[in-house]
């Protein structure tokens, strides 16, 4: 029998719970913690919730609750991306720069880390529009699957920036 639909309410607090297949631990080990605190963080800014605690219960560990780190301001991404490709904050907000990585790439961590839309996200950058933002967001995505050293940046700021 399906659980009956759950009423919403703006603004609610929701109890979400996991299971594993014929209720086996979903995360075995510090990797598996790992991806699922990486999974959770993207989940949430992706469908626009805010997560205040979470637990990881097994048979053989008591309940802890953990709380996630606060969202990094789009400020604070930008300042780290200028400060690792050794150019400043304001070079990022250009608008009209042709060929802009680093300013591809602070979008690109801006969507995946601040949890703002595409047009709040156009705001911060100048007032862009939230196509632009999501073009620019895809074309880093594309391009990470080929160019390791993009790839390497990206994870460098992404631990700068998630663990400050």
């Amino acid at each position: 029998m399906s659980r009956p639909l759950r009423i919403e309410y703006p603004g609610a607090f929701y109890h979400v719970m996991n299971r594993g297949h014929r209720r086996e631990p979903i995360v075995v080990d510090a990797r598996d913690n790992q991806k699922f605190i990486s999974c959770l963080s993207r989940m949430a800014g992706q469908f626009n919730v805010l997560v205040h605690g979470y637990c990881l219960m097994t048979d053989r560990e008591i309940p802890q609750l953990k709380e996630l780190r606060p969202r990094p301001e789009v400020e604070e991404i930008i300042e780290d991306v200028a400060e690792h490709f050794k150019v400043t904050a304001e070079s990022i907000l250009e608008r009209d720069r042709k060929r802009n990585a680093e300013r591809a790439v602070a979008i690109y961590l801006s969507r995946e880390l601040s949890g703002l839309s595409g047009q709040a996200l156009g705001r911060h950058f100048g007032g862009v529009s939230g196509a632009n933002i999501t073009m620019r967001f895809n074309k880093v995505s594309r391009s990470l699957k080929k160019d390791k050293k993009l790839a390497k940046h990206i994870k460098s700021l992404r631990q700068k920036i998630t663990n400050s």
